[in-house]
C-alpha cells in the first residue's frame, strides 16, 4: 500500500466511524499539493460521485486550492443535515456558480469572458466546514487539503441567470442562526471577485457542464454549537435555509 493509499484509508475510516484522528503519520503525510490532491482522488473513489467543487484562496495574491464535495453531502435548499454527522460544525455563506457548459482542460488558458459565458447562474451557498482531525484547526495545510479542504457539507440555492447584473465582488452577505444575525459583511470574499478563482479552477483542472463550484466564505467562519435553523443570503442571489437537526 502506498503512502497516498494509507492516508486515504485513514481519512475514510475517520469519516465512516466519526472518529477524528490526531494526525496523518509522517510516513504518509502529503509533502506537496499534488500528493494532497492524489489523496483526495483516492478518498472520492470510495465516497461516490462528486456533487460540487470548492475553490478559494486566503487573499488575491495567494495560491488557490480546490477540493471535491461528495454528492452525498451536497443538497439543494432548503436543505437538512444531521448535526451529529459533523465532528466540528462551522458555517460559511458563499457564492457558488453553476456551469451551463463545460470548460474542458486545454493548453490555451480560458479568458474571463469565456468562463463568464459558460456560467448559467450564480447562487447563495452555505458550506459546513468539518474536519477528520481532532486538533482542527491546528493541522498542516497539506493535510487539510488532503481532507477535501475541511469540507463537511454544502447546500446551494437556485441559480440566478442574470448574475452578471449584480456586483458579486461587493455584495452583502448575511448569516442568521435561529433568527439571530451572526454575521454581515460587504465584499467579504478574501479574493475579492469570486469569479477569479472559478477561472483559476477551469484552467487548473477543467470543468464540466452541470458542475457547481463554491468560491470561499463571504462571512468568515462561524461555529455552530448545536442543532439550529440557519439562513444565509447573498445580495441579489436570495436566501438559503439549512436545518441542522
Amino acid at each position: 500500500m502506498t503512502a497516498i493509499d494509507t492516508a486515504a484509508r485513514l481519512l475514510l475510516d475517520a469519516r465512516r466511524n466519526r472518529d477524528r484522528i490526531a494526525d496523518l503519520p509522517a510516513s504518509c503525510r502529503p509533502s506537496s499539493a499534488d500528493q494532497a490532491y492524489a489523496v483526495q482522488q483516492r478518498v472520492m473513489a470510495e465516497l461516490g460521485p462528486i456533487g460540487a467543487w470548492k475553490v478559494g484562496a486566503k487573499s488575491p495574491a495567494a495560491d488557490p486550492t480546490y477540493a471535491p464535495i461528495p454528492a452525498a453531502v451536497t443538497a439543494a435548499g432548503p436543505a437538512r443535515f444531521a448535526f451529529r454527522q459533523f465532528g466540528v460544525c462551522i458555517l460559511e455563506v458563499e457564492i457558488a456558480f453553476f456551469l451551463g457548459r463545460g470548460l474542458p482542460r486545454r493548453d490555451l488558458p480560458y479568458s474571463r469572458a469565456e468562463v463568464s459565458a459558460a456560467v448559467a447562474g450564480a447562487m447563495t451557498a452555505i458550506e459546513i466546514v468539518d474536519s477528520r482531525f481532532a486538533e482542527y484547526p491546528n493541522i498542516d495545510r497539506l493535510s487539510a487539503l488532503a481532507d477535501n479542504q475541511n469540507n463537511g457539507a454544502l447546500a446551494h440555492g437556485r441559480p440566478v441567470a442574470e448574475w452578471q447584473r449584480h456586483d458579486l465582488a461587493g455584495a452583502t452577505a448575511r448569516l442568521m442562526v435561529d433568527g439571530r444575525r451572526v454575521s454581515e459583511t460587504r465584499g467579504g470574499n478574501p479574493v475579492g471577485d469570486p469569479l477569479t478563482v472559478l477561472i483559476w479552477l477551469a484552467n487548473r483542472k477543467g470543468l464540466a457542464a452541470g458542475d457547481i463550484v463554491t468560491t470561499g466564505s463571504c462571512t468568515g467562519m462561524v461555529p455552530c454549537a448545536g442543532p439550529a435553523t440557519v439562513v444565509g443570503e447573498i445580495e441579489g442571489l436570495g436566501p438559503l435555509q439549512v436545518t441542522l437537526s
